[in-house]
């Protein structure tokens, strides 16, 4: 079984990087705050932490807590924006 069939792609999100553009599947838009780890490498205490202070959103419903993929993205780059200004 290949790394890149669908049923892989769901389990390790980071390999979908490696697929040509027209093989990638569509990507979500929100993720399950229990997949958080998987998809961006920090934890759920993390984003806890950074909702605290007003820097993400985590949208709660149906017993289900969600985070936008495009405010944890802008979340961490911006954090490494801060990191490496605080160091030049």
């Amino acid at each position: 079984m290949s790394v890149l069939e669908p049923e892989n792609l769901l389990s390790n999100p980071a390999a979908i990087h490696w697929l040509p553009p027209e093989q990638k599947p569509p990507h979500p838009i929100y993720v399950p705050l229990v997949d958080v780890n998987r998809w961006f490498s920090i934890s759920r205490d993390t984003v806890y932490r950074a909702e605290k202070l007003g820097q993400v959103n985590i949208y709660r419903g149906s017993g289900r807590s969600v985070v936008k993929i495009s405010e944890i993205q802008n979340w961490i780059e911006s954090r490494q924006n801060n990191q490496n200004q605080n160091r030049g």
